[in-house]
């Protein structure tokens, strides 16, 4: 579980409480992929909060929900590098398959971060792209 800071509990910050990660976010999970602003976009912070979120949440049925939002519960700490991260990992370690969708995103926000995620996972997604 993510630690919780007496000064912020996780139902005042708005995220999910005891696996309920399905909360809204203002748009669909998966929709969230295709809403993304484009790559010339500035993006705030908000906006890559929501798409890592979305990201996360469109792995649902994938991925155990309880890693979803362990991984996702990073972001009230202020860690969403740490969340992403955490999310990549169990992608690569619990998820089958991704769309070419969802790779692009991941490439996307790593853009964003300004750091890619290890060479190991990277190469793993890679080879678990379908519908190219």
């Amino acid at each position: 579980m993510v630690p919780k800071l007496p000064f912020r509990s996780r139902q005042q910050s708005g995220h999910t409480v005891k696996g309920d990660v399905s909360r809204k976010l203002g748009f669909a999970a998966n929709a969230g992929l295709s809403q993304c602003c484009g790559a010339n976009m500035k993006l705030t912070m908000d906006d890559i909060i929501k798409r890592v979120r979305a990201l996360g949440l469109g792995f649902l049925g994938r991925i155990d929900s309880r890693r979803i939002d362990f991984a996702l519960g990073y972001i009230d700490h202020n860690e969403l590098p740490l969340a992403f991260d955490t999310l990549c990992d169990y992608i690569c370690d619990y998820s089958n398959s991704i769309t070419r969708i969802e790779y692009d995103e991941i490439r996307s926000l790593e853009i964003h971060f300004g750091t890619p995620v290890n060479s190991r996972i990277s190469s793993i997604m890679a080879g678990m792209v379908f519908g190219t």
